[in-house]
């Protein structure tokens, strides 16, 4: 799954969370597929904040929702 064409947000741009579709999934409609894929995705996550980390020259913000 790519998702960064759909939710990149361009520099100076306005968001409208209410244009945001919050029912998305992303092709999971299965519980085992989606967590193998956030395993890897967490680990693969986990290195790149590692070398933004110690190459001290970038600033990252992730927000994620979830269902209260």
């Amino acid at each position: 799954m790519n998702c960064s064409k759909k939710f990149k947000v361009d520099p100076n741009s306005k968001v409208r969370l209410d244009e945001i579709d919050a029912g998305y999934k992303g092709g999971y409609e299965d519980r085992d597929y989606a967590e193998a894929d956030l395993a890897k995705y967490s680990r693969r996550l986990h290195d790149l904040q590692y070398l933004m980390y110690a190459e001290n020259k970038r600033s990252l913000l992730i927000i994620l929702q979830g269902m209260d």
